[in-house]
């Protein structure tokens, strides 16, 4: 299962065929992508491995935010910039609160919560 872990962070499925990640599908990216300013594809959250002590394993980091496809930075592991006035939702988070032009975040999953910066 390794091996196709390592495999799908480099290629995806396009109409039947293996496309490269970062290539986008038809004109797309993929549904937990976004496109950055040189137009190709990133996912927006990552699993990384982390050993705090008390808490180690892989644990989701939010990469980017989304604003019409294009991706934006994030302003913290949980927030993102509002989008137009409105939050668009990250694939594999659901969205908590919005202050003012901040997003805010939670991820999907059994993640520990204090690793939230």
């Amino acid at each position: 299962m390794a091996k196709w872990e390592k495999r799908s962070k480099t290629l995806k499925s396009c109409n039947g065929n293996c496309l490269k990640t970062s290539l986008k599908c038809d004109g797309y990216c993929s549904w937990d992508q976004c496109e950055l300013a040189d137009g190709s594809c990133t996912p927006m959250i990552d699993r990384v491995e982390v050993d705090y002590g008390v808490v180690s394993g892989k644990v989701k980091v939010l990469k980017f935010g989304i604003c019409g496809g294009n991706c934006v930075e994030v302003l913290t592991n949980t927030s993102v910039p509002a989008c137009n006035g409105r939050c668009e939702l990250v694939p594999g988070t659901k969205f908590k609160k919005r202050e003012k032009d901040t997003c805010h975040l939670t991820f999907l999953g059994s993640d520990d919560p204090r690793l939230s910066w």
